[in-house]
C-alpha cells in the first residue's frame, strides 16, 4: 500500500527529432516509442494528473487513484505541439509542459500537427516539427484541458563563471547558447537556421555555468575582438583545421594580456540575487498574461538550483519546485512529504547497462522504469531483464 501512495513524474523533453541535426538530439524520443508508451499508460489504467493535484496530494489534501502519474515536458519544444499533444490528446493523457518565454515563437496561426495529418489536410512527411512553442498553440493545448503550461524560467541559458579560458569558439563547437546569449532574439529560431557563425570564431569559452546558479562573469571584449580578428586574419573556419590551433590561441591571449589592460568583472552577490530573481518572476508574469492564468509551478532548468535560488523561487510567488535529476535520494511523491518539492524520473529514452548505451529503450520497459520507481522488487528485476535481453539482441 505504502507503494501504491507514490506518484512518479515522469521528464520528457522531445519526440520525433532525434534525428535531426541539433546538440541535444540525445533528448529526444522516437515518436513511434513515444506513441507506444502513451498507449501502454492509457491501457494499464495510469491516471495522468497536473501538478495542482500533485500538490494538493502531497499536503494531505486530496485523494489519488493508485495508479496515478505526471507526465511533464521541458523546454516548449515546437514538436510537443506537431506530435506529442495530438498522440496525447488520442489516448486521453494529461501532460504539464514547461515553457523559456524567451524562446517562445512569436507567430500567431496553429502550425500544422498530427491531427491534420490524421485529417488528410497535409501528409506527414510535410510536417515541420523543429523549433518551439507559440502562444497560440499553447492556448489551444490549454483548451483541451489535456496540457497544463508552467514556468521554466526566462532564459535556459549558460554564462561563464570565470576568467579561464577552457575553448574558443570554432565551427560544431556545441556552445549553442554562446549564441543565445549574444542574440537572445533570435533563440526561437537555433533549431532551424544555421547559427554559429553569428558570433566570430575565435572568441574565447570560459568555465561556464547554468545561468540561475553562477555569478556572471563579463570578459574583456577588446580581447575578444583580438582573437576575433587574429583567426579571420589566419583563414577564419579553416584555421582550427591545425593541430595546435588551441596552443596558437592561448599563446596569443598571455602576449595580449601582457601588453593590454583587461576590462573584465564579475557579478556582485546583489547583481546576481536581482538578475535571478527577474529571471524566475519575470518568467512568471509572461506566461500568466499571455495564458490568462495563475503560475504556480517552476521547473528549474538543467536541475540548476541552490539555496539562494530557492529562496528567490518562493519570494516570486512559486509555491512547489522540480528536484534535481541528480538527486539521488530516497524522496517520493506522497502524502506527508514537503510538497514544496517534486521528484521527477527520466523517461527511459536510452537502455544502458553498466555505462554502456545499448540503444533506445523498449517501451515495456518504461512500464517497469515507472513501477521500480515505486519500489516495486519485481519490476526492478523485470527492467534487469529487458537490458540483458536487449544487450542479447544487440550482440546476435
Amino acid at each position: 500500500m505504502k507503494r501504491h501512495s507514490i506518484v512518479p513524474v515522469i521528464m520528457f523533453h522531445s519526440v520525433g527529432l532525434e534525428k535531426h541535426n541539433w546538440v541535444f538530439s540525445h533528448i529526444s524520443e522516437p515518436l513511434e516509442i513515444f506513441e507506444e508508451k502513451i498507449y501502454l499508460i492509457s491501457k494499464l489504467g495510469y491516471n495522468s494528473i497536473f501538478w495542482n493535484e500533485l500538490y494538493m496530494y502531497m499536503k494531505g489534501g486530496l485523494k489519488l487513484p493508485k495508479k496515478s502519474i505526471m507526465l511533464t515536458f521541458d523546454d516548449g519544444y515546437l514538436d510537443n505541439w506537431v506530435y506529442a499533444y495530438p498522440i496525447l490528446k488520442k489516448h486521453g493523457v494529461k501532460a504539464t509542459i514547461f515553457i523559456n518565454p524567451e524562446f517562445i515563437d512569436p507567430s500567431t496561426s496553429l502550425r500544422p500537427n498530427l491531427e491534420d495529418v490524421w485529417a488528410r489536410k497535409i501528409f506527414f512527411q510535410n510536417l515541420k516539427p523543429a523549433g518551439f512553442l507559440s502562444w497560440t498553440e499553447m492556448r489551444e493545448m490549454e483548451r483541451s484541458g489535456l496540457i497544463d503550461i508552467q514556468s521554466h524560467a526566462l532564459t535556459h541559458t549558460w554564462y561563464f563563471s570565470s576568467s579561464k579560458i577552457i575553448d574558443f569558439h570554432r565551427p560544431n563547437d556545441g556552445y549553442v547558447w554562446l549564441i543565445w546569449n549574444h542574440f537572445p532574439e533570435r533563440k526561437y529560431k537555433y533549431l532551424t537556421e544555421k547559427q554559429e557563425d553569428l558570433v566570430r570564431y575565435g572568441v574565447p569559452i570560459y568555465t561556464f555555468e547554468k545561468s540561475l546558479i553562477v555569478r556572471r562573469y563579463f570578459e574583456d571584449l577588446n580581447l575578444n575582438k583580438a582573437l576575433a580578428d587574429f583567426v579571420e586574419e589566419k583563414g577564419g573556419a579553416s584555421f582550427f583545421t591545425h593541430s595546435n590551433w588551441k596552443k596558437i590561441l592561448l599563446d596569443f591571449t598571455e602576449k595580449y594580456k601582457k601588453h593590454n589592460k583587461i576590462n573584465d568583472r564579475i557579478e556582485s552577490e546583489e547583481e546576481y540575487k536581482q538578475r535571478v530573481y527577474h529571471e524566475l518572476s519575470f518568467s512568471k508574469k509572461i506566461i500568466e498574461e499571455n495564458l490568462n492564468k495563475e503560475v504556480k509551478f517552476l521547473c528549474f532548468p538543467g536541475g540548476g538550483y541552490n539555496n539562494i535560488v530557492l529562496k528567490l523561487a518562493k519570494e516570486a510567488g512559486y509555491i512547489a519546485t522540480t528536484l534535481s535529476s541528480k538527486d539521488r535520494s530516497t524522496f517520493r511523491n506522497k502524502p506527508g512529504v514537503d510538497p514544496s518539492k517534486i521528484k521527477r524520473i527520466s523517461s527511459a529514452t536510452w537502455c544502458n547497462l553498466k555505462g554502456k548505451r545499448l540503444g533506445y529503450a523498449k517501451p515495456k520497459y518504461f512500464i517497469s522504469h515507472i513501477e521500480s520507481h515505486k519500489g516495486s522488487i519485481f519490476h526492478k528485476i523485470l527492467c534487469r531483464i529487458y537490458k540483458l535481453e536487449q544487450l542479447f539482441m544487440r550482440l546476435l
